[in-house]
Parts: structure tokens; sequence; C-alpha cells
């Protein structure tokens, strides 16, 4: 395969890569040909990561409340490790980013029943800003006698841009991607210490254009288009994983004398690359 760029060949690598390493990987590709580190950055999703504030409370840490090595909380506004003259967002941004993470713990609980949920804003210039909802499940449980682990890694990150300031009239758009890195054991299909995995990723965009003249306006479209495009993200994950595993997996019990890593390796690729 030839590829046009250095930049699409190390993201067509990091493609291949289990989620839980996609960082370390992209790491090892940047030392190696620096020239595609602020390209891997920008566009290659990782696994969300979480830190704690001085009461014990959760949040999400992401390149959009980081200054330098801190990260800001939504909750305290304080940033951790402590960070004199960290950045602040204006009082009104600041306002609505209070309002988002109130309304979108209720989001958390509807579809999560639990998590860590994160809502940021930014400013991208005199006529737009960022909206940035940022969800990691973990999914540590023990459920039919399989042991489950893994994560859920939810971004949605939307700009809202002023095209018609007369009509108050706005453009979302709203970019999101998902990352699924699940493993269970199954003693059924195998030895316990060889877990079953499903993990991938999966991105999608979206633009609208809608009237606002509220913090409110602006945030219930911003939720209509997240809860819309996480509806879409649960319906290929369905269709694209689960239906691939259950698959996989009656393959693997329709034959009680075994099967030979060989043969599981033909049946697994048959379903590969929807």
């Amino acid at each position: 395969m030839t590829y046009s760029s250095k930049e699409e060949a190390g993201r067509d690598l990091l493609r291949h890569v289990d989620p839980k390493h996609v960082e370390d990987r992209m790491y090892d590709i940047i030392h190696i040909e620096p020239s595609v580190t602020e390209s891997l950055l920008e566009t290659v999703d990782v696994p969300l990561k979480v830190g704690t504030d001085e009461f014990g409370i959760r949040y999400i840490q992401c390149d959009y409340n980081r200054d330098g090595d801190s990260f800001r909380s939504p909750k305290t506004n304080k940033y951790y490790p402590p960070l004199k003259d960290g950045l602040q967002l204006p009082e009104n941004l600041r306002e609505m980013e209070i309002m988002a993470n109130k309304g979108f713990s209720t989001y958390l609980r509807h579809y999560f029943d639990r998590g860590t949920c994160s809502v940021y804003c930014w400013e991208v210039d005199d006529a737009a800003f960022g909206v940035g909802v940022f969800i990691l499940k973990d999914n540590d449980d023990v459920k039919f006698g399989s042991d489950i682990n893994g994560s859920i890694s939810c971004t949605d990150v939307c700009e809202v841009r002023l095209i018609d300031e007369a009509k108050q009239l706005f453009q979302y758009t709203l970019v999101s991607s998902t990352i699924v890195d699940i493993s269970w054991k199954c003693p059924s299909f195998g030895a316990p210490e060889a877990p079953v995995s499903m993990n991938g990723s999966m991105n999608d965009q979206h633009v609208k254009t809608a009237r606002a003249q509220s913090n409110i306006e602006h945030l219930v479209t911003i939720g209509e288009m997240v809860e819309s495009s996480s509806d879409r993200f649960v319906e290929k994950i369905r269709q694209i994983y689960v239906s691939k595993m259950e698959e996989i997996l009656s393959y693997m019990k329709s034959n009680p004398n075994g099967i030979s890593a060989d043969a599981l390796a033909v049946h697994a690729k048959a379903f590969q690359n929807p």
C-alpha cells in the first residue's frame, strides 16, 4: 500500500492498534518521525483520562482544559496541580460551562448509568466559541459469570460560529468520536487467562444551523446534536462490533472439539472492515 504522506501512513498504522496502546504507539511514531507530531496529536483519538480535584471529584483531562502540565476542573474552576495565572474563561462562557455540566450530568445517568462526564467551553475567535462534552464510562463489572473490564470514551466537540448577527443565526459543527475497549473472560471459549476482547473506534461529523439568543438555547441545540450522534454510535456498535463478535463466538461454540488459531483467524478476517 502506498501513502500520500507520512501523516497518512502514521494514522493508518495507529488505526490497527488496540485503543489502550494507541497513545504509546503514537509517541513511538513521533519519536521516529518528529515532522508528523502536530498532525497526529490533532487527529488521532486516544482514550480519555481522569483526574480528581481537592474534594475527590473525578473530571476529564484533555487538551481543552489543559494549561501546561495542569488541568482545570469544571467543578471548582481550579487547576490541578495548582497553577498560578492559569487560563480562565470569560464570565459568559464560564456561566455556560456550569450550566452545561449540570445538564449533561442528567444525560450521563440516562445513557451510561454511571461514569465521568465533563463539559468545557473555550474561545475560538471573536465570532465563535467551542463546547466539548467528554464522557468516560468505566466498564469494570462482573456479570453472567464473566469478568468484564474496559472503558468507553465518548468525545463530542462543537464549534459554534455566528453567521448572521441580525438574525442571531449560528452554525454548529459537531465532531464526535467513540473509543470502545472491552475485554472479558469466558471460560467456555478457551483458557481463562486468554480474555475475549472487543475494541475499536468510530468518528462522525454533523453540521447544523439554528437561531439562538441565550446560553440555554445554544446548549439545547448542542445537546440534541450530541444525543443524535450517540444514538448513531450505539447502532453502529451494535451492527458492526457486537454482531461480528457474536458470529465469532458462535463459530467457536459450534466446534466442541476446539478450534485452531489459524482457523479462527480466517473466520475473523471474513468479518473485518464493514
